[in-house]
């Protein structure tokens, strides 16, 4: 069977609005079909298109902008590089395959990860498979009757350590972890009612 790379990643962001706000940190671990890790990158990106950075924001992530400014990349520089390593996260066993995305609420960053690439030679979603998982999906399957799944909640009720809650490297360590934890989970419950189980059965959303 052909299987295409996972990849797992963060962003954080100057506000809620993609329109409005910009993306300021983002990191991304590339990992196998056995959970081995591929690669993985993070960067500050600087402010762009005059897009406006709210102080809400910068007290939730705890971002400095005196450290964007100084280790941070442009855009141009930013869309570059996160092309580059899309196209070389692809393959798997089979090089023609997109890799597919994955994250905690990951419709948020998809949105803002569109908007950054907006305009660009490279669209977005023609670097990644078109079907992505989300593990806040997955918590709702876990525990149906929990109001709050946020990662740090999440973390909490799979035993996850989330350590450096709000920025982007830990948040994808932490939903990494997360995603091996429900992984194991549904597996378990599929094999005890289907022994003909997937190797990673998992509800994944088409774009």
């Amino acid at each position: 069977m052909k299987k295409a790379n996972y990849i797992v990643f963060d962003t954080e962001t100057g506000g809620l609005n993609c329109e409005n706000n910009p993306i300021l940190e983002i990191a991304l671990i590339t990992f196998d079909n056995n959970f081995k890790e591929v690669m993985r990158y993070e960067t500050y990106i600087k402010p762009y298109d005059d897009l406006i950075v709210e102080k809400g924001a910068l007290a939730a992530n705890g971002i400095k902008m005196r450290d964007v400014e100084a280790e941070g990349i442009t855009k141009a520089e930013a869309i570059k590089a996160l092309a580059e390593y899309f196209k070389k996260s692809m393959g798997g066993n089979h090089p023609s395959l997109k890799p597919v995305i994955l994250g905690h609420n990951i419709p948020f960053d998809i949105r803002f990860m569109e908007s950054l690439f907006r305009g660009s030679k490279t669209p977005f979603n023609t670097l990644i498979a078109d079907v992505f998982i989300d593990t806040m999906g997955d918590a709702k399957r876990a525990w149906p009757t929990i109001e709050s799944l946020n990662l740090g909640r999440c973390c909490e009720e799979a035993g996850v350590k989330l350590i450096g809650a709000h920025r982007a490297m830990p948040d994808v360590i932490a939903t990494w972890e997360l995603f091996k934890f429900f992984t194991m989970k549904f597996r378990s419950e599929t094999k005890v009612v289907n022994s003909k189980s997937a190797n990673m059965p998992r509800t994944t959303f088409q774009f």
